[in-house]
C-alpha cells in the first residue's frame, strides 16, 4: 500500500513539473521584465529601481541544446471583455430580429402569391365562362341568319290551333327552359299541364 501512494505521488510530480519549469528568458524578455517589475513596484507606493542598472544584471543564458524537449506552459484563456459580450449579445439579437422579419416577409410574399394566383384563376374563369355565352350568342344570332346571304326569307312558323293565352303560357315555359331555369322533366311535365288544361 505504501508503494502505491508513493508511485502516485512520484506519477503527480513527473506530471507537474514541466508546468512549474520555466524556460531562461532572453535578454529581451528579461528587460521587457524587469520593467514591468519596476512598474508594478511604482504602483504599489515603493520606488522604482534603476531602470540602467537593470539590464546589467540580466545574465544570457545559452542557447538550449537541440535534443531537449519543449517546456509547456499552462494556457490561460484570456478573460471575456464585458464589453465584447454585450456586443456579441447584441449582435445575436440584430441577427435574430433579422431572421425573424425575413421569415415574415417571405410568409408575406407567399400570401400574396397565393392570392394573386386565385384572383387569376377566377379572371380565367371569368372570362372563359364570358365568351362561352358569347359564342352562344353568336351561335344564335347565326342560326337566325341563315339563308339571308342568298336573298331567302325566313318562314313563319303557323299558328297554332291553340288559344293566344296558352300560348303565351308555353313561350314564357320555353323562354325558362331556355335560360336553364327548368330541368327537361319540369318543362315537359308543365308543358303537357298547359297543353291538357281547357
Amino acid at each position: 500500500m505504501q508503494t502505491l501512494k508513493i508511485s502516485v505521488v512520484l506519477c503527480a510530480f513527473v506530471a507537474c513539473a514541466p508546468l512549474t519549469m520555466r524556460a531562461t528568458d532572453t535578454p529581451a524578455q528579461a528587460a521587457a521584465r524587469a520593467q514591468v517589475e519596476a512598474k508594478l513596484k511604482e504602483l504599489d507606493g515603493q520606488p522604482a529601481a534603476n531602470h540602467a542598472t537593470a539590464p546589467a544584471a540580466v545574465v544570457i543564458a545559452p542557447k538550449p541544446a537541440a535534443h531537449t524537449e519543449p517546456v509547456m506552459k499552462p494556457i490561460n484563456k484570456p478573460k471575456a471583455n464585458p464589453s465584447e459580450a454585450a456586443d456579441a449579445k447584441a449582435k445575436a439579437k440584430a441577427d435574430k430580429a433579422a431572421a425573424d422579419l425575413k421569415a415574415r416577409q417571405d410568409a408575406d410574399k407567399a400570401a400574396a402569391d397565393l392570392k394573386a394566383q386565385k384572383q387569376a384563376a377566377k379572371a380565367a374563369a371569368a372570362k372563359a365562362k364570358a365568351d362561352q355565352a358569347a359564342a352562344k350568342t353568336k351561335k344564335e344570332i347565326n342560326s337566325a341568319d341563315v339563308g339571308k346571304d342568298i336573298g331567302l326569307q325566313p318562314i313563319a312558323a303557323p299558328a297554332l290551333p291553340i288559344a293566344a293565352s296558352k300560348e303565351a303560357r308555353l313561350q314564357a315555359l320555353l323562354e325558362k327552359y331556355q335560360s336553364d331555369q327548368l330541368s327537361p322533366e319540369d318543362y315537359h311535365k308543365q308543358r303537357a299541364a298547359i297543353l291538357a288544361a281547357p
